[in-house]
């Protein structure tokens, strides 16, 4: 799948990896928490005037409108391949492009009320046919795409009982072809499907997330914490010379309380205000456009606490080596950038 390159804007970089950062307990007057049954809904106590926009800090959602992203992304179910959207029948949730196979585009998602992970291949008109037989759970390694066997690996392990279950699908039929249950060396083996094999089982290592990597292989991008260890830490992003990890730019962005449009944001709650949580969340890998120029998907999630699904609003913000952003979508749909993972 090809990248299209951006032209040439003012410099403008940076952004993100997962987090869930800035957890924040809605409460009852004054901020207490009131688990009352009889006590009336109050609103969070917290607002924009009472966390304000500490010095340095970038709230994402205000930032001024830029370009679309140059690098293929996902919004929701519609996939934006050479920058054009493609409107699928996906169920709807949002998906992770893995690749292509057979000019078909291989996704990774979830379906509602359904638990694991669920794959399918995408062809030009939008219509998504179903890979292997359906939720799929996978915990210590991302699914991997080998676009030159059309070969999907998954694998489970159970951190209760150690046993590992690892599956092979093949992305042009839909079928599952494999479930090994223990290290089983199939015979017959592609390089790159073997080559898979040998990362689920432990023998070598993925390599690192081309994503991260600026493409003169100069800076690399990540994200920490800032704060004491715990739920309110601040997201920061970094991008790092490759040589000698020197900070080029540092990027801290807003927890819930201190966005602007926090109050419109936490009203989305489906539960009772007084028991619902608001966080920032952070999840796309980071994605360079180009060498100057970093793409990030910003969360903001809402939920009750004691039931429901979260709701979230995201925007992807573009930075540049001098830590200077702007939104790059105006949808609050979520965001899904690039093409991940890859097969080593």
């Amino acid at each position: 799948m090809s990248h299209t390159t951006h032209p040439r804007r003012p410099a403008l970089v940076i952004v993100t990896v997962t987090a869930l950062a800035g957890v924040l307990a809605a409460c009852g007057e004054g901020g207490a928490s009131n688990d009352d049954p009889s006590a009336p809904p109050s609103k969070t106590a917290f607002t924009p005037e009472s966390a304000p926009l500490p010095d340095g800090v970038i709230d994402p959602f205000v930032l001024p409108l830029g370009e679309p992203p140059a690098i293929d992304h996902a919004i929701g179910t519609t996939l934006v391949l050479d920058g054009r959207p493609l409107q699928t029948d996906l169920p709807g949730t949002s998906v992770q492009i893995m690749g292509t196979v057979d000019g078909r585009v291989v996704v990774a998602g979830g379906v509602p009320d359904e638990v694991g992970t669920h794959f399918w291949a995408v062809d030009e008109s939008g219509r998504a046919q179903r890979l292997g037989r359906g939720g799929y759970e996978s915990y210590d390694y991302s699914p991997i795409l080998v676009e030159q066997t059309g070969h999907l690996w998954v694998t489970f392990s159970d951190r209760g009982t150690g046993r590992g279950v690892v599956w092979e699908i093949d992305a042009r039929t839909g079928e599952e072809l494999r479930e090994l249950t223990s290290e089983e060396e199939p015979a017959g083996l592609e390089p790159a499907d073997q080559a898979v094999l040998d990362v689920l089982y432990g023998r070598s290592e993925l390599p690192a997330d081309p994503g991260a990597l600026s493409p003169d292989g100069l800076h690399r991008v990540s994200i920490g914490f800032e704060g004491s260890a715990g739920d309110s830490d601040r997201s920061v992003l970094e991008v790092r010379t490759v040589a000698d990890r020197r900070v080029v730019a540092r990027v801290p962005f807003a927890l819930a309380p201190e966005l602007a449009d926090f109050q419109e944001i936490f009203s989305r709650c489906t539960g009772r205000p007084r028991r619902c949580t608001a966080w920032v969340d952070m999840e796309s890998a980071p994605y360079f456009e180009d060498d100057r120029h970093v793409l990030a998907e910003v969360s903001v999630g809402v939920a009750d606490d004691a039931r429901g699904e979260p709701v979230f609003v995201s925007t992807v913000v573009r930075c540049d080596l001098d830590g200077r952003c702007e939104r790059t979508i105006d949808d609050e749909r979520e965001v899904n950038l690039g093409v991940d993972p890859s097969a080593p």
